[in-house]
């Protein structure tokens, strides 16, 4: 028989040689080798299995839920950046209509405080906008203006303030991610 590297056949038969080793180097070489037994245990999972492949999704869905969007210096548009996030956070909030968010809006120190809490408004309000009109129902997204008050970079340069015009989400309920 020909057996091509990489085929399902040669894998599956490298997996056998294993398991017939592994049955061997514990000692238990008396044990009759069982194919079936053999695939049963490789797919079989553990409630602890269980449980950390779903603390490691709920971990994934809400690091991409709660990942802030970026806008550019006094404006409110959504960049294309922070449109591949936001249609990342879509996606999860059509796939669970349990999901409940609230978008901070900031800006950076520059300007006056109520010139920055309106920026900030309009940029919450700008991603409240892109998820209903993409069907998701309003109540589900919160907005709060938090203007130039929690800046996350205290830098008074280019690279700080950018840091500081953006967008953050906080999960407020879903059942995905365990709330």
């Amino acid at each position: 028989m020909n057996v091509s590297p990489g085929t399902p056949l040669a894998l599956g038969m490298v997996v056998l040689l294993v398991l017939v080793s592994v049955v061997i180097d514990q000692g238990t070489a008396r044990r009759q080798f069982e194919p079936a037994a053999a695939t049963r245990e490789l797919q079989a999972t553990t409630p602890a299995d269980e449980a950390r492949r779903r603390a490691e999704v709920v971990s994934r869905v809400r690091a991409t839920l709660e990942e802030p969007i970026f806008f550019d210096l006094d404006e409110s548009a959504i960049r294309l950046d922070a449109r591949r996030v936001l249609e990342a956070k879509l996606s999860l909030l059509q796939a669970d209509s349990s999901i409940r968010l609230r978008v901070e809006g900031h800006a950076d120190q520059r300007g006056s405080p109520e010139y920055n809490e309106g920026l900030a408004f309009f940029r919450a309000s700008v991603v409240k906008d892109f998820f209903t009109v993409e069907g998701i129902d309003p109540v589900r997204i919160e907005i709060l203006s938090l203007g130039k008050t929690v800046p996350t970079d205290s830098r008074p340069n280019q690279a700080g303030w950018a840091q500081n015009r953006r967008a953050e989400f906080r999960i407020l309920a879903g059942r995905t991610v365990g709330q």
